[in-house]
């Protein structure tokens, strides 16, 4: 096959195969090291994929070398019909074609490639005899940079994975975090399975496990945010099934399970907590979530903006000594007091339950008549005095902000019970915890003390970009 330069910028020439189309393999490395420079420069990802004929020998025998030069042709129109025409494909050696996918996300290149696989399994092709072959694929996939940290690496990590297609017989998609026939053990235990905000942290968690593909999530504990004898349970549970590694968010003293995770050489995680009560204090891999204070000032910046820095406000709490609940009221206490005008009448724990905070915002009206806002620290507390405002045939004249952006809340948001929540993002909260596990996977990487996932103000203006 002859091969021309393509002039790609005033100081490098790009060779590519002039029959089939793609680049040899020296541009593609060299367009591969430019495009993670990028990445590096704009923190966003670059997916690499490796592509491969299964049983590629026999297919030489049946077809002879132009009909295998037809096949390969065959394969690079269907690859450049399903990816976007600037992403770079190159020919790595006869049986070995590789493509870049700059500002990809891992799901999207698995998405492409699956697409890609399928349609070669389904296509028609002949050998000498003009009799139809059956053609398929092998492909593995790596990201920089959550798989690799360099050029070589990735294309290292992407070729082994290539590699473990073939041996589990082939036509199939693998991405890198699948290395082995073992699946790496995840075991989760958040303060309540069930509870709407925690439910939505382990949906996240899912979305991200689905595209790995070899991570096994194991959850323990019990159902209720406030049964701590069956969480603490759920941890003895969790250290006795041996996980590869652990994810917790506990309010009870965890510091004995942490330091026999440590002993035992399992790493911990923290999520939604950016701290764990420790004594004695255990060794954290990284706590995942967002800071609790932070919350609650948005919240009362929210708040003095519609209150016009002038009003009466409630405040609901969640259980009285609980850390989580502590830190949003003292937030949002810090923005409040500098509202001379601005006036906290009550404040008044209802245990983060729904129903507790019916019956204590309704104790709250009967005494305050002319309360203009509440903040209730969690958003089945707000759900709680919406329907006590609502009761009273106030609603839309009380303003009420929750904080957690759970499905309920949100969908408070959406049918005006409430005004509006501070959204944790749970979900996305539950996606970094899993991508900031899978980033200490990789030896080179060391992940930070503390990830921060998003969080911000949702009201009626952008309720919908949220509920899903």
């Amino acid at each position: 096959m002859k091969s021309v330069s393509v002039k790609k910028s005033v100081e490098t020439v790009h060779r590519v195969d002039s029959a089939i189309g793609v680049y040899d393999k020296e541009s593609f490395n060299d367009l591969l090291v430019k495009e993670i420079l990028r990445a590096s420069r704009g923190n966003i990802s670059v997916g690499t994929a490796m592509i491969s004929i299964d049983d590629y020998p026999r297919l030489v025998r049946l077809c002879g070398k132009s009909g295998m030069n037809s096949i390969l042709c065959s394969i690079v129109k269907i690859i450049k019909k399903n990816i976007r025409s600037y992403f770079p494909i190159g020919m790595l050696n006869k049986n070995e074609l590789a493509i870049i996918f700059p500002d990809t996300i891992r799901r999207v290149s698995i998405a492409i490639m699956k697409s890609v696989r399928q349609k070669v399994s389904h296509a028609v092709f002949y050998d000498k005899n003009k009799k139809r072959v059956k053609v398929t694929l092998s492909i593995g996939i790596a990201n920089y940079p959550e798989n690799a940290l360099n050029k070589s690496k990735l294309m290292e990590r992407t070729r082994k994975t290539l590699g473990l297609a073939k041996q589990e017989n082939g036509n199939r998609v693998l991405s890198y975090v699948t290395t082995s026939h073992a699946s790496t053990r995840l075991a989760v235990i958040p303060p309540g399975i069930t509870t709407p905000f925690y439910s939505y942290v382990i949906l996240g968690m899912r979305e991200i496990i689905e595209d790995a593909g070899n991570i096994e999530l194991m959850l323990f504990g019990g159902e209720e945010d406030l049964n701590f004898k069956a969480h603490e349970e759920g941890i003895r549970q969790a250290l006795a099934s041996k996980p590869d590694v652990m994810a917790l968010c506990s309010k009870i003293n965890s510091g004995p399970y942490v330091k026999k995770a440590n002993k035992m050489k399992i790493p911990v995680f923290g999520f939604n907590l950016l701290n764990l009560k420790m004594s004695p204090k255990g060794k954290i891999q990284s706590y995942v979530g967002y800071d609790q204070k932070e919350a609650g000032r948005k919240v009362g910046r929210y708040l003095v903006r519609l209150l016009r820095e002038k009003g009466s406000i409630a405040i609901i709490e969640g259980v009285v000594n609980d850390s989580d609940s502590i830190d949003r009221k003292k937030g949002f206490m810090e923005i409040v007091k500098k509202h001379p005008e601005i006036k906290v009448v009550k404040s008044a724990s209802a245990n983060w339950m729904r129903n507790q905070s019916t019956k204590v915002t309704k104790d709250i009206l009967n005494k305050h008549r002319n309360i203009d806002a509440i903040f209730a620290v969690n958003d089945e507390m707000a759900i709680g005095s919406g329907i006590a405002v609502k009761n009273i045939g106030k609603t839309g004249k009380i303003f009420i902000v929750g904080l957690d952006g759970s499905r309920n809340g949100l969908q408070g948001v959406k049918d005006g019970l409430i005004t509006a929540t501070m959204n944790a993002n749970p979900i996305e909260m539950g996606k970094v915890l899993v991508k900031t596990i899978l980033r200490s996977m990789v030896k080179e990487e060391k992940v930070p003390p503390k990830v921060e996932s998003p969080i911000m103000m949702v009201d009626m203006v952008n309720v919908d970009s949220y509920l899903r």
